[in-house]
């Protein structure tokens, strides 16, 4: 009776591991199959974008640099007017900004398009540094700032 218990079971070890060993087959062979779906949405992301050439780009970045007041959501400091101190494309039609009016120092994406008629259109602009964190280029304040010495404030919070 003991020796027929010890084979049933030895018996069901061996078709569950036959069972374990076909689950994993299967399941390698479909993974083997199924696309690489991060990289097909890529291309596909990459077939939808506009391309444009050099010559385009540099009707963009004139326009940029010549409509920056209007473009920016957020406006100069103090009746001032922004001017463009840095422009990189990060694609054919989106440019990574940075611009000033001597008051407050920005940076955006702005992403531009063609109309039909061959007319430059603003699509979109994000603002890339918040509102509430804008950089101040007020010399007074650099200035002031350069002279902290913070060794010696550590020094006097000791005491």
């Amino acid at each position: 009776m003991k020796k027929n218990i010890k084979i049933l079971i030895s018996f069901l070890i061996v078709v569950l591991l036959g069972l374990a060993v076909y689950y994993l087959m299967e399941n390698y062979e479909n993974q083997e199959n199924e696309p690489n779906l991060p990289v097909d949405i890529i291309e596909q992301n990459n077939e939808e974008l506009p391309k444009y050439d050099a010559s385009t780009q540099a009707q963009f970045d004139a326009y940029i640099r010549e409509n920056i007041n209007t473009i920016s959501p957020e406006p100069a400091v103090l009746g001032g007017s922004f001017y463009v101190t840095n422009l990189n494309w990060l694609r054919s039609n989106l440019a990574a900004i940075e611009y000033e009016d001597g008051h407050i120092s920005l940076s955006a994406e702005v992403e531009l398009d063609l109309s039909e008629s061959g007319e430059i259109i603003v699509s979109n602009v994000y603002l890339t540094t918040p509102p509430d964190s804008l950089i101040y280029n007020d010399p007074l304040l650099t200035e002031n700032q350069a002279d902290i010495d913070l060794e010696l404030i550590l020094e006097e919070e000791q005491y």
